[in-house]
């Protein structure tokens, strides 16, 4: 089975991206500022976590997937906007 360690899981295209994921039988962890809002959008098969210390040690992803960003769907792509795009997503922390 395919684990998949999410970022960002609970925001338009990660939900999404988890319910499609979890049909197909990946295990899925999502990393969320807010576990309970994630809950009510997420499948109950997803294991939310809100820091990366609440991992197993000897937890491995197969994949590490970033959706953790800047709302893409609140307004106009100016070019401010696409600035802060791209810099939520490579300057993660």
């Amino acid at each position: 089975m395919t684990s998949i360690l999410v970022t960002g899981g609970s925001g338009f295209i990660g939900r999404h991206f988890c319910e499609t994921a979890a049909q197909l039988g990946m295990q899925l962890c999502v990393l969320t500022r807010n576990p309970k809002a994630a809950a009510r959008r997420l499948p109950d098969s997803v294991e939310l976590i809100s820091r990366l210390s609440e991992l197993s040690a000897d937890y491995t992803p197969d994949v590490m997937l970033n959706l953790a960003g800047e709302p893409l769907a609140n307004g106009r792509w100016t070019h401010r906007r696409k600035q802060k795009f791209y810099d939520s997503r490579i300057n993660t922390h």
